[in-house]
């Protein structure tokens, strides 16, 4: 009987010290995992901060500062992240505000998609008055430095000259400036189209590749004699399709009037598109 008691004390013992093990053992992962949270509460935010830098230092372009954020980024995790993982880290931060960019822009004639993990496409749309015209296709590469691969834009549009200067610190003002440039082109050229569509009495017209210099010829006449206009257009500014200058000559321009009627004229065709002011010089002479 007293062997029984024994035997029970000493099985509640063991079972005891059995749970007081377990106790402690529970205990110690529940400290370590505490220390493990903290710690990786501190990496978090760690990253967060570093993630903050890193668009900060993409938006303006500063490819070193860019590689060095990752690099440090690396050694915190006990890992050296290599070139590609680099790239591939810094495009994915340049990529990320451009595709908005481009839905944005896409209203205004502007529209890109990626060609591979590097190289985006932008498609420049030019339109006169809601006429949609052409379409020009610019690739580029976006690793820093950023650098124009490929293009079908014309000669006459100064693109490296744009690019130089804009480029590598403002992409978005580069393609705005690139996209002036070209819808002045175009709408200068569908002026001159609708000029010998609908304007037959004009002739001798002559044009630059830039179409930023027209010459042709336009017949007035009084009733019994008929004078022979020859105008010269010179468009300086290549984001516009008005004129900056206007040049007027003809026979007979010393006649009585005849200097107040150029200067008419001139003035429509100075703050007139091309077709436009020529009907409403027309629509004068007819009335006069």
């Amino acid at each position: 009987m007293a062997g029984n008691w024994s035997n029970g004390v000493l099985e509640r013992l063991r079972q005891l010290e059995g749970s007081v093990e377990r106790s402690a053992v529970e205990q110690e992962r529940a400290e370590q995992s505490h220390g493990r949270l903290q710690q990786l509460q501190a990496t978090v935010r760690q990253l967060r901060a570093a993630r903050d830098r890193l668009r900060s230092t993409v938006s303006t372009g500063a490819a070193g500062d860019m590689q060095e954020l990752l690099v440090q980024l690396g050694s915190r995790s006990g890992q050296r992240p290599g070139q590609d993982e680099l790239a591939t880290a810094v495009l994915r931060e340049k990529l990320a505000p451009l595709r908005g960019f481009a839905q944005v822009y896409r209203l205004t004639g502007i529209s890109g998609e990626m060609r591979d993990s590097s190289t985006m496409r932008f498609c420049i749309h030019t339109a006169y008055e809601g006429t949609y015209l052409d379409s020009y296709q610019l690739d580029m590469r976006l690793q820093q430095p950023c650098k124009l691969l490929r293009h079908n834009l014309p000669a006459c549009i100064p693109l490296q000259q744009a690019a130089g200067e804009l480029l590598q610190r403002d992409l978005p003002a580069f393609l705005e400036a690139v996209h002036g440039m070209l819808n002045a082109y175009a709408s200068r050229r569908y002026q001159l189209q609708q000029m010998q569509e609908h304007c037959d009495w004009t002739s001798q017209i002559r044009k630059n590749t830039a179409y930023n210099l027209l010459r042709f010829h336009y017949p007035v006449g009084d009733g019994e004699t008929e004078q022979d206009m020859r105008v010269k257009l010179v468009y300086e500014d290549l984001n516009s399709c008005l004129p900056t200058g206007v040049t007027i000559t003809c026979t007979g321009s010393a006649e009585d009037g005849m200097q107040e009627r150029l200067e008419r004229h001139r003035q429509f065709l100075l703050s007139q598109h091309l077709h436009r002011a020529l009907t409403s010089i027309k629509d004068q002479e007819v009335l006069l």
